[in-house]
């Protein structure tokens, strides 16, 4: 397997975008539906990562250049060891998930159904070192395995999912910021849009994009 879409809710019901992470050599990267084809986040095997508008997003406009595309950059530094490396996180409030379209391709996505009240789910991204075999993923019982992509430099991605929980005054703090950015950028929101808020690592954790949508009702 080279790629997994990974979505919260159900496909008829109310739902989150859905998500697609993949693999190309030993690069890996992650995007989100509401992203259409303009943003990805790129894992790097150097260790050099970012968010950024893709070629697709230069090209639609002759005075956009391929430096004006980056929007957030930060390093990783891979294990050597026998522990695993958290790259990257999804965090999906339950509170978020709206009726929507059905998505048109009918491609296969792993869900999470049935989270919480109040919950929010977050779809973690691990790097390990160069393995013989597949990595371990049964040492945590509160992460539940989604998926392990192998990269051509022996290394694995591998993604778990755990419930978490996020204040409905945050979230709703994330979403009026995240609205008024967009606005003062002269961009039009409207209460179908949904919405990913990014945020760099730290030293305690990851980078890790937040969807909300761009209403709270």
């Amino acid at each position: 397997m080279r790629e997994f879409r990974f979505a919260v809710g159900s496909r008829d019901g109310p739902r989150s975008t859905v998500w697609k992470c993949w693999v190309h050599g030993a690069e890996a990267y992650i995007a989100g539906r509401l992203f259409g084809t303009e943003a990805k986040i790129s894992l790097y095997s150097s260790g050099e990562c970012q968010w950024s508008c893709t070629d697709t997003w230069v090209r639609r406009d002759p005075s956009r250049r391929n430096a004006d595309r980056h929007i957030a950059r930060w390093k990783l530094t891979y294990p050597q060891d026998n522990n695993a490396l958290l790259a990257f996180r999804v965090a999906i409030p339950a509170s978020e998930l709206r009726p929507q379209p059905v998505p048109p391709d009918q491609k296969k996505a792993f869900w999470i159904g049935n989270a919480p009240a109040g919950s929010t789910v977050e779809f973690c991204f691990y790097f390990t070192r160069e393995l013989d075999g597949l990595p371990a993923t049964d040492s945590n019982p509160e992460l539940r395995h989604v998926a392990s992509l192998r990269l051509s430099d022996g290394s694995w991605l591998v993604t778990f999912v755990w419930l978490r929980s996020l204040s409905a005054g945050d979230i709703a703090a994330a979403r009026d910021a995240a609205v008024a950015q967009a606005r003062e950028a002269g961009v039009q929101v409207g209460a179908e849009h949904r919405i990913a808020l990014f945020a760099l690592p730290t030293p305690d954790t990851s980078a890790a994009v937040l969807e909300v949508c761009a209403t709270d009702a």
